[in-house]
């Protein structure tokens, strides 16, 4: 789960280099809700990692885990268009 929220962080990135400053204007409430998930999601993680390696209480576990899956359904989904990871790799689908 860290792996693929580090790579979410990465594609973000690397997308937001490509915009010019027009369209960084035109989606910037798309990139502030998701700047807020993934740093949601980063908390949890940190919990549910702490919970994970400690006590490992199950009903914790579940609570933080369900928490990260409304957060990355909140995140905005690419189009099934054909958008590009970068470095020109497509996205797989």
């Amino acid at each position: 789960m860290k792996r693929a929220h580090s790579m979410i962080e990465g594609f973000q990135s690397a997308h937001v280099q490509t915009m010019d400053a027009q369209m960084k204007d035109k989606v910037k409430m798309m990139m502030m809700r998701m700047n807020t998930n993934l740093e949601d999601i980063q908390k949890h993680l940190d919990v549910l990692e702490k919970e994970v390696n400690g006590k490992q209480a199950l009903d914790v576990i579940a609570d933080r885990t369900s928490a990260i899956l409304k957060h990355l359904d909140d995140m905005p989904k690419p189009k099934p268009s054909g958008m590009d990871m970068p470095g020109g790799k497509p996205m797989m689908q």
